[in-house]
């Protein structure tokens, strides 16, 4: 007996404006049947037809750019902060060609699993990117009213920069001796930056968060958690996008205190691994580099303290809390232009926690603290 159920291609019938991408998507099938596992989301069933008429879907198509197909084809890897993205784009286009929300489940978690999203992270991400996306197409998200990005980032890196940042006088050597006294656990770290009322969230991994007061956090003893929200929620929870009730989500998040920056350059990258090479060459790593560009950045804004991820990056925690909310848009701007990973500005992003542990084993110890910017506000 098979743990599998078939499904036929079907196209809702509400949509019959042709694009020619129904053959593009036919490829990507063997030009037959899908195979969907049973852990597939029911709830996409309950996803009716949309009205060809809505206005979204007329604003989505004349703008898009991409096929179904070219939005699977040139999914970024995981880890680069742009897939979580290119998921969402390519639920816009795949309901839009009217391929069926259980069929594009298994086509678009198929495509992050292979980007190196775990399955199960993948399984949740596309399912609500698919409730988002067929909302907002059909103009049931009245908070939205821009129209998504819906083709490929364009690089807006400045290398020129990030080389010399690179190979100017710091490192990771330079940054750790102009730090102050560590705290030396996760406890002590927390006490340094949070209120006792102070409502915080953390987690073990990603998919399991926790809303507490620090005051109730702190009576349970050592925590042994490995990320974190880096700014305090405004409630124990709040509704995510999907309508469910979540300890992490946009509606509960609260202001931002803290920018976390993380800059992840990695081997599997063209320019990348050119820059680490070189690097290499002049006895420098790809710490040294991260080091180097948040000594950089903490001219623009106070830098709190670094965090070593446990792997290939650092975490810098800025402090926003004097600052206008267009000045913090600059400042993540400017950011990106050094590459900077986007994923942590979201404001109920995780990051990683001091202290707790990466899944390869590491600690994720801190690099560098700056006690007078912590206590400045």
């Amino acid at each position: 007996m098979t743990n599998e159920i078939i499904f036929s291609p079907a196209v809702d019938d509400s949509i019959t404006e042709p694009y020619g991408a129904l053959e593009d998507f036919s490829e990507l099938n063997c030009k037959s049947m899908f195979k969907l596992t049973q852990d597939s989301p029911k709830c996409l069933l309950d996803l009716g037809p949309l009205d060809h008429n809505a206005e979204n879907l007329k604003r989505y198509r004349a703008c898009r750019t991409w096929s179904f197909k070219q939005h699977i084809e040139n999914l970024p890897r995981n880890g680069v902060g742009e897939l979580h993205d290119a998921i969402y784009r390519a639920a816009l286009s795949g309901i839009a060609e009217g391929i069926t929300p259980l069929n594009l489940h298994f086509l678009i978690r198929d495509g992050a699993i292979s980007k190196g999203r775990l399955a199960g992270r993948a399984n949740v991400e596309v399912r609500d990117a698919l409730i988002n996306a067929h909302r907002w197409l059909g103009g049931k998200n009245p908070g939205s009213d821009k129209t998504p990005s819906i083709s490929k980032k364009i690089d807006k890196v400045d290398w020129g920069m990030v080389r010399e940042v690179a190979f100017g006088d710091y490192d990771l050597n330079t940054l750790s001796l102009s730090s102050g006294v560590l705290p030396g656990t996760t406890e002590d770290f927390l006490r340094k930056l949070y209120h006792p009322h102070d409502l915080i969230c953390l987690a073990v991994d990603l998919s399991n968060a926790q809303t507490k007061k620090l005051d109730d956090w702190l009576a349970g003893g050592k925590l042994s958690y490995n990320y974190m929200v880096a700014n305090p929620m405004r409630s124990l929870s709040g509704i995510t996008l999907s309508g469910k009730q979540s300890p992490r989500s946009k509606d509960n998040a609260g202001e931002c205190r803290w920018i976390v920056v993380e800059f992840d350059f990695r081997k599997d990258n063209e320019a990348d691994a050119r820059l680490i090479a070189e690097l290499a060459e002049n006895g420098k790593c790809v710490l040294d580099l991260g080091a180097a560009l948040h000594c950089h950045l903490q001219t623009f804004l106070p830098l709190a303290m670094v965090v070593f991820s446990g792997n290939t990056s650092l975490h810098g925690w800025y402090d926003a809390r004097a600052i206008t909310v267009g000045e913090a848009d600059k400042f993540r701007e400017y950011a990106k232009t050094l590459k900077a990973d986007s994923a942590t500005f979201g404001p109920c992003q995780l990051v990683r926690v001091p202290w707790g542990f990466h899944k390869n084993g590491n600690q994720q110890c801190l690099c560098y603290f700056n006690e007078d910017v912590v206590n400045a506000n």
